[in-house]
């Protein structure tokens, strides 16, 4: 799935987030490095969000 990402600089940090990925909140002051922490980012916002679904299936099924 692809993501638009918003890119800022505030202060001394570029900072990396998503208006289709609630959460995702990356910032660094080398920007090359910000960038490069936000696949990471999204992959680990994803397992979360996964993680959180099928609790969710799990709980339904005892309820």
């Amino acid at each position: 799935m692809s993501y638009r990402l918003v890119q800022k600089k505030i202060g001394d940090l570029y900072v990396y987030t998503s208006p289709d990925l609630p959460g995702l909140y990356v910032a660094h002051p080398d920007e090359a490095t910000a960038l490069g922490q936000v696949p990471e980012s999204i992959a680990a916002i994803e397992r979360i969000n996964a993680r959180r679904d099928e609790r969710e299936q799990v709980q339904k099924r005892y309820a």
